[in-house]
């Protein structure tokens, strides 16, 4: 005769087992607290001297390790900016990877020494507007809403800064020869920047050229109507006779005028595709690399005791059940 299983349908006794359950959980929990403060207690000699000789050896390892920043300004032209970038992040993959040969093709034949190498834009708000007074009224559309700080270093607005911080780190003191001028010298080796370059240096050029003969054609206006005067020069200078049109004229001089020694300005610095601006080398950083072996070198040699401890006492246990099973 078959027999099927009963259940209960009162909650009182699953409630019941549930906190008996609970209860067996919660005296294994507090036996297991119990032996961890008892093992603490036996052993509490050697915790604290390998605590102490982790934390003097960690302290002694990081005071070894010292690190120099080399600081190098650049500011990318041609809108190569995210050309610049992603030159970088290469490099920096490249140091992690530990990858000599790479390195040794660009000329930087002791890239052990690099720690890393990383870029940031130079964030010049001033700067920035000046050049386009719109980007002013794109800063307020972005910032809408949002914290400016946070739109003023965002990817999108950075990279439009002239100048960036390019931070190398290195293990030792090194020479702009060395290490700053092979790297400079990979970054502008780019076909299809070096063609767009003699291209925006012609546009440049004819650019100052024609500014420079409408200056001149300006000039020229000028000195009639000053040598001729308002009235004797009227049939010359018909649409120049009143105030407002001479002051249109001076107006756009000063601007070409501008406009000349902006071009002039951008013409010094085009000869390379990413122009070295200023470098600062040698910087001692006081910030430690490896300031957290302090902190890691205690942790492991405490976790390799507990490891052997429990590894011993483990070897016991199995000897005595060995043994056990043979009598």
């Amino acid at each position: 005769m078959q027999t099927n299983p009963q259940y209960s349908d009162n909650p009182e006794i699953d409630l019941t087992q549930i906190s008996r359950m609970m209860g067996r959980l919660s005296d294994r929990f507090a036996g297991w607290i119990y032996k961890c403060m008892l093992f603490v207690k036996r052993n509490i000699v050697a915790l604290i001297l390998l605590l102490i000789i982790g934390l003097v050896a960690g302290y002694f390892m990081d005071r070894e390790k010292t690190a120099y920043n080399q600081d190098i300004i650049v500011k990318p032209n041609f809108k190569s900016t995210d050309y610049l970038y992603a030159k970088i992040n290469l490099l920096d993959s490249k140091i992690r990877e530990n990858d000599t040969v790479f390195f040794k093709k660009i000329g930087v034949l002791q890239s052990s020494k690099i720690i890393s190498i990383k870029i940031e834009p130079i964030v010049d708000v001033y700067d920035f507007v000046e050049d386009n007074p719109q980007n002013l009224e794109v800063l307020k559309l972005m910032a809408d809403g949002n914290d400016i700080k946070k739109v003023l270093v965002d990817k999108n607005t950075s990279k439009n800064y002239k100048n960036h911080l390019i931070r190398i780190q290195t293990k030792d003191r090194i020479s702009h020869s060395d290490f700053i001028q092979p790297i400079l010298e990979y970054l502008n080796e780019s076909v299809f920047y070096k063609e767009i370059q003699t291209i925006s240096i012609q546009n440049l050029k004819t650019e100052i050229a024609q500014n420079d003969i409408t200056i001149a054609q300006i000039d020229g206006i000028l000195n009639s109507y000053s040598i001729a005067g308002p009235n004797k020069a009227s049939d010359k200078l018909m649409y120049y006779n009143e105030n407002t049109q001479l002051s249109e004229v001076l107006k756009n001089k000063e601007n070409l005028v501008k406009e000349n020694g902006k071009a002039k300005i951008e013409l010094l610095s085009s000869d390379e595709i990413v122009k070295e601006n200023n470098s600062t080398l040698n910087q001692k950083n006081n910030t430690r690399i490896y300031r957290e072996r302090i902190i890691i070198l205690p942790i492991v040699l405490i976790c390799i005791f507990l490891l052997a401890c429990y590894s011993i006492a483990f070897y016991k246990r199995q000897r005595v059940k060995f043994e056990n099973r043979l009598l």
